[in-house]
C-alpha cells in the first residue's frame, strides 16, 4: 500500500495515531510508501515495517524513530530530521547514511549487512552506537558526541579515523581487524576494548590525542599505568 497523504493513512490505521502525536505502525508489513512532508509530533515506530520501501522526502519527527526489521528500505533522505533518538536494525539494502543526518538523542545501528561508511557529518545529542556490521570500512566523522561511542562486532573495520570530542567513553569490542583508534581524538571518559587482538600490543599512548579517563584492555587497566603492588622503597 502507497500512502500520498497523511489523511488517507491516518483512514487506513486510526488506531496508531496516538493522543501525544506518536504514531504506531508496529508490524504494518503491508506499508509499502509514506507521505512526504510528514511531520509527526511525537514518536514514529515503523518496526518491522517489512514492505517499506524508502522514507518519505522532508520527514520531521520530535520525537524518536524505531526503524528496528525494515528490511526492504534501500535509502534514507538527506532531509531526514529525528528530535529525539534513532534506532535502525536488521537491513542488508542500505549501504550509507545521509551526510548530514541529525538526530537529537542516540543513534543506534545494528545488523546492517551492506553499510559500508558512517556519514562524516553525522550530529547527535547522545550515544552512538554501532554493532554487527560487517562491511563497514570507515567511520570518518568529525563530530562531538556528548555521550558514549561503542562499536562492536564489526569485522572488516580496521580503524577509527576521526577527529571527535567524545564527552564519555569509547567502548570496542570484538573487532579482529581493528588496528589504530581515533589518534585525533579527546575522550572525556574510558577507553574500554575487549577482545580486538590487534590493539592489545599497541602502545596505549597512541589511542587517542587526549584522554581524561582510564584505557581497560580486556578487563585490565593498561593506562594511565597501575600502581605496583610492592613500590620499591
Amino acid at each position: 500500500m502507497k500512502f500520498k497523504t497523511v489523511e488517507d493513512l491516518r483512514e487506513a490505521y486510526p488506531n496508531a495515531f496516538k493522543k501525544d502525536g506518536s504514531v504506531d505502525l508496529t508490524g504494518k508489513s503491508e506499508i509499502e510508501e509514506l507521505p512526504n512532508d510528514w511531520h509527526v509530533p511525537g514518536t514514529l515506530s515503523l518496526r518491522q515495517c517489512t514492505g517499506l520501501t524508502r522514507l518519505p522526502e522532508r520527514l520531521n519527527i520530535e520525537g524518536a524513530l524505531d526503524m528496528r526489521r525494515c528490511e526492504s528500505v534501500s535509502h534514507i533522505p538527506d532531509d531526514l530530521r529525528v528530535g529525539q533518538s534513532m534506532v535502525i536494525t536488521r537491513n542488508d539494502l542500505l549501504s550509507n547514511l545521509p551526510e548530514y543526518l541529525a538526530i537529537g538523542g542516540s543513534l543506534m545501528i545494528s545488523d546492517l549487512g551492506n553499510l559500508e561508511r558512517m556519514p562524516r557529518n553525522l550530529k547527535v545529542g547522545k550515544d552512538v552506537s554501532i554493532a554487527q556490521c560487517d562491511k563497514l570500512k570507515e567511520v570518518g566523522m568529525h563530530l562531538d558526541i556528548p555521550g558514549n561511542l561503542s562499536i562492536s562486532r564489526c569485522a572488516e573495520l580496521e580503524e577509527l579515523n576521526i577527529e571527535i570530542n567524545v564527552g564519555e567513553s569509547l567502548r570496542l569490542f570484538e573487532m579482529p581487524s581493528m588496528k589504530e583508534v581515533a589518534p585525533k581524538s579527546r575522550i572525556h571518559g574510558d577507553i574500554i576494548i575487549g577482545d580486538c587482538p590487534h590493539l592489545a600490543a599497541i602502545d596505549p599512548i597512541f589511542y587517542a590525542t587526549e584522554i581524561l579517563g582510564v584505557i581497560k584492555v580486556d578487563g585490565e587497566k593498561v593506562w594511565p599505568a597501575p600502581e605496583p603492588e610492592n613500590p620499591a622503597p
